[in-house]
């Protein structure tokens, strides 16, 4: 009798696991030539979570399926793409400093942080792959547009004539966010937007972000830390800045590249005049800038041009 109920609970256990592996392998969606089973989507859920400090339950799990499915899609989209184009090495160096800055995200370092991987029984190779992604799409774009991002250099000069003359002008900022995820849903955006606006008007900023952000910050209030440089900040966020005052919030910003929208917070302002000691020096930075910029621009007009082309299938 015992043998029998050894032999069934072995049983038991092995149609179990076979269930769970069953189950995550399952497919969802294809993607072009790729697929989304549901191992991708629970691991991409939790990664958010836990960038996010937010805990691992139904409540949560459920606010963001939608954006962790969104981003995978996104995902697919560009590995296709840089395949076909035979892009697949890249400089290990760059892997390392995107460890090390979510790593940081989370107060640990990388062994720290794969360990929290373990813990919650997330995919590392996953993680990994996520990563090198984005490392071999931006190659890519590099690769492509190269020859199309001609810099005017007359611009650049008076720029630079400019801040020789009066020196740098530099703001910095203590800021807070709310970013929200609304699916590409319009309907969904605005009835958020007005909850948030009442969270505002009502609780304060810290406390709504707590309550709406589906970013890492919400833990914090919404808190993007120390002092940040407006010249470390994109055009589309600084042209919002520049329209308020401190203690002040932005109208929701459409993030690029995503179904995200942002609202930013200046929680502190300072100026800073800086003397240019090293002109060559400022001249490069400009040049760079402008680049990033418009490299920027490009990638987000050749992922929106291709996922129109791409056909999806959502089982």
């Amino acid at each position: 009798m015992k043998k029998i109920i050894k032999v069934s609970l072995c049983i038991l256990i092995l149609f179990s696991v076979q269930a769970k592996a069953k189950i995550k392998s399952s497919i969802i969606a294809k993607v072009g030539r790729e697929i989304i089973t549901e191992f991708d989507v629970e691991n991409e859920i939790k990664i958010n979570l836990i960038l996010s400090k937010k805990e691992i339950n139904q409540e949560s799990i459920n606010q963001i399926k939608g954006y962790a499915v969104n981003t995978i899609v996104k995902q697919l989209i560009k590995r296709n793409e840089f395949l076909k184009y035979n892009i697949k090495e890249y400089n290990s160096n760059e892997l390392e400093n995107y460890l090390k800055a979510y790593s940081k995200m989370v107060n640990t370092d990388k062994k720290g942080f794969k360990n929290i991987l373990k813990i919650n029984d997330i995919d590392y190779n996953y993680f990994i792959k996520k990563i090198e992604d984005e490392i071999l799409w931006k190659k890519f774009i590099v690769l492509k547009y190269k020859d199309q991002v001609k810099i005017n250099m007359v611009e650049i000069e008076n720029e630079l004539k400019k801040i020789l003359e009066t020196g740098i002008q530099n703001k910095e900022y203590k800021l807070s966010e709310i970013e929200i995820f609304y699916d590409n849903k319009q309907n969904k955006l605005d009835k958020i937007l007005k909850s948030v606006e009442l969270s505002l008007q009502k609780n304060g900023f810290a406390d709504t972000a707590k309550k709406f952000s589906i970013s890492s910050t919400a833990v914090n209030g919404g808190s993007l830390g120390g002092w940040i440089s407006s010249s470390s900040l994109s055009g589309l966020y600084l042209n919002e800045l520049n329209k308020i005052q401190k203690k002040q919030a932005t109208r929701p910003i459409k993030i690029p590249d995503s179904d995200s929208v942002i609202i930013l917070f200046i929680d502190d302002l300072k100026v800073n005049k800086t003397e240019i000691k090293d002109a060559a020096k400022i001249k490069e930075e400009l040049i760079k800038r402008k680049k990033d910029s418009k490299l920027n621009l490009l990638s987000r007009s050749h992922l929106s041009r291709i996922e129109n082309q791409t056909l999806f299938d959502f089982k």
